[in-house]
């Protein structure tokens, strides 16, 4: 039974080849609720990532899925729209749900707005940093209307005060009913979430 959670694993295992990435692990995500994996490049953070998103399967242990689990996977260096403007770009992520042009355009435009990006709304994917670039990948995903976030390092390329800026609008989706897990190195990033996992050698350490 999975009682109130979204995702629940069980001594999950996976494997490449010889290598082991995951060794008997247990993860319990919920809604309303952040979870920050950490540890080295290798640890098995983007694999579990997978696992958890039904990309990758696992050799062993199991996964339970609530009925209704919608899921996005923010990456960086997410794909672009390049021959459009961030706006359009952002606006994937509510068209995607079959909004309507007028209702997209308006909530893309909130979101570039949490996440400081309104004086670039006109701006073309191929002309934006990759700080700016990242911060459309959140707005966009933030907008797909999913209930379970998977982040991979969301603050990689970011200032201080973009940072602040994303954690805050990841954060607000946890406090509408999201659940977030979200991958990195920033011991900062990791507090700010409910828990934290460190990885290492493919175990919870």
């Amino acid at each position: 039974m999975l009682s109130s959670a979204l995702v629940r694993l069980r001594q999950v295992t996976k494997s490449f080849g010889s290598r082991q990435v995951l060794t008997g692990l247990d993860l319990e995500i919920r809604p309303a609720h952040s979870v920050a994996l950490l540890g080295p490049s290798g640890a098995g953070k983007s694999t579990l990532l997978s696992i958890i998103a039904g990309l990758l399967a696992p050799d062993g242990g199991s996964i339970e899925r609530a009925p209704g689990v919608e899921t996005v996977w923010i990456v960086q260096n997410a794909p672009m729209l390049n021959r459009r403007s961030a706006l359009e770009n952002i606006m994937v992520g509510a068209l995607s749900l079959g909004a309507a042009e007028g209702v997209a355009r308006s909530k893309a435009r909130e979101a570039m707005q949490r996440l400081g990006l309104s004086d670039l709304a006109r701006t073309r994917g191929h002309r934006l940093s990759g700080g700016e670039r990242q911060r459309v990948a959140v707005a966009r995903g933030l907008l797909a209307g999913a209930n379970l976030l998977l982040v991979d390092e969301p603050t990689a390329s970011l200032d201080a005060d973009s940072r602040e800026l994303v954690l805050r609008a990841i954060h607000g989706a946890v406090a509408a009913s999201c659940a977030a897990v979200v991958a990195t190195h920033d011991d900062e990033v990791a507090r700010s979430c409910d828990e934290q996992i460190r990885l290492r050698d493919g175990r919870v350490t």
